[in-house]
């Protein structure tokens, strides 16, 4: 990716980024099952509003939607890697997110609930998976420089390489 300030580091740093962001990714995406069983147990079951279940049930969706907004934000390695992608290619993300955010607080239903959290994780996922594809087409573009049988001169996204050189 042109200009993104994870193309200094040496390789195993960067595998490092691409495995954190790749390990968020998976942690959102176990978000999302629990979200999706969580409203099979509401839709089989029937839960009523008032009951013990029905209350677990609310508990466990808020803390689902707290471990999105942790996941959000946690990237260990890549946090000024993750700003500056936010920043530079996916600007109006976090607006979207923050709405998502204020409609889970306003919802009156456990319907609701479950349903706005589905729409965070599901767009949160989306944007880490975003990060974690860019980090990796770094890594690649990389390794296939330093690759012995590669040409001398190849097209890249960023431009060209010779001998293994950004142009």
């Amino acid at each position: 990716m042109k200009n993104a300030p994870w193309n200094t580091d040496d390789r195993e740093v960067l595998r490092q980024k691409w495995r954190l962001t790749h390990e968020t990714v998976t942690n959102l995406e176990r978000l999302r099952g629990k979200i999706e069983h969580y409203k099979t147990c509401l839709d089989i079951r029937s839960v009523v509003e008032g009951t013990s279940e029905y209350e677990e049930l609310v508990v466990s969706t808020r803390k689902a939607f707290d471990a999105a907004n942790e996941e959000l934000f946690k990237s260990g390695l890549t946090k000024s890697d993750w700003d500056w992608f936010v920043h530079k290619k996916i600007p109006d993300e976090p607006e979207h997110w923050k709405e998502l955010g204020e409609e889970f607080f306003q919802s009156q239903s456990l319907h609701e609930l479950l349903d706005r959290v589905d729409a965070l994780l599901g767009a949160v996922s989306m944007a880490k998976q975003k990060f974690a594809d860019a980090i990796k087409l770094s890594l690649n573009a990389w390794e296939e420089a330093d690759d012995k049988k590669a040409s001398w001169y190849q097209k890249v996204e960023a431009g060209v390489r010779i001998h293994g050189k950004l142009v």
